[in-house]
């Protein structure tokens, strides 16, 4: 293993945007090793308690470059407390503009470039961000609504910038556990008549004539092992 997938691992855990939207129990942690450019060589740590975290997706609309690509910013406070300063953007793209899924995005291309065969990403700070770009990412969890806009998201990343040996490292978690729904193996289709729904009454009940019978034999058993105790008290008496 090496080491860019060695702290990933450890780190562990996506549209010009139409609407922005905020969760609560949101959270980025990024750490700058010493030289690297964007992250200045330091560690930060955002949730919804010192900043505004939000996520967008560019989805396939006819608005913007249409490639599916997740945008996460950081707001945090400026001198008056508003929360208005944009410190962070980070943007995510799979390959040929297709929609993010769970797995591991590796040989990436700096997120400006057209879109094509090579997912891509750029995380950029206070107008710091890079020409060139190495690294990968890693999405645990990401779900969308109805209109492809992605709701929750867990992804990790590692990107070193224009050729540099220092590498910027983050964890984002957005929404963790949203948008859940049952696998379609439990929901019956609706042109399945049933069937799917017989079957399973099928086997419930072929498990409980099985379960009935079981007790059965236990209890006569029960039954047979009580009667010959009490016979041969009745020997032992005699």
């Amino acid at each position: 293993m090496d080491d860019d997938m060695k702290k990933i691992i450890l780190g562990i855990g996506f549209f010009v945007a139409t609407a922005s939207t905020a969760y609560a129990a949101d959270s980025v942690n990024l750490v700058s090793e010493s030289g690297d450019w964007v992250g200045m060589g330091q560690a930060y740590n955002f949730s919804d308690t010192n900043s505004v975290i939000n996520i967008s997706t560019d989805t396939v609309d006819g608005v913007g470059r249409d490639d599916n690509s997740i945008t996460v910013t950081v707001k945090t406070p400026d001198a008056s407390g508003v929360f208005s300063v944009t410190s962070w953007t980070m943007k995510f793209a799979a390959p040929n503009s297709e929609q993010i899924q769970p797995g591991l995005y590796g040989n990436i291309d700096r997120y400006n470039s057209f879109a094509g065969a090579r997912p891509r990403m750029s995380v950029e700070s206070a107008g710091r961000g890079c020409f060139y770009v190495e690294g990968n990412f890693q999405v645990s969890e990401v779900t969308y609504d109805a209109s492809g806009n992605a709701v929750s998201l867990g992804l990790n990343f590692l990107q070193k910038c224009d050729w540099s040996t220092s590498a910027l490292t983050g964890d984002i978690s957005i929404n963790p556990g949203g948008g859940t729904t049952l696998p379609d193996d439990d929901v019956a289709s609706n042109d399945d008549d049933g069937k799917d729904c017989k079957s399973a009454k099928s086997k419930k009940s072929k498990k409980s004539k099985k379960s009935k019978k079981s007790k059965r034999s236990k209890k006569d058993k029960k039954s047979k092992k009580s009667k010959k105790s009490k016979k041969d008290k009745q020997r032992d008496c005699s």
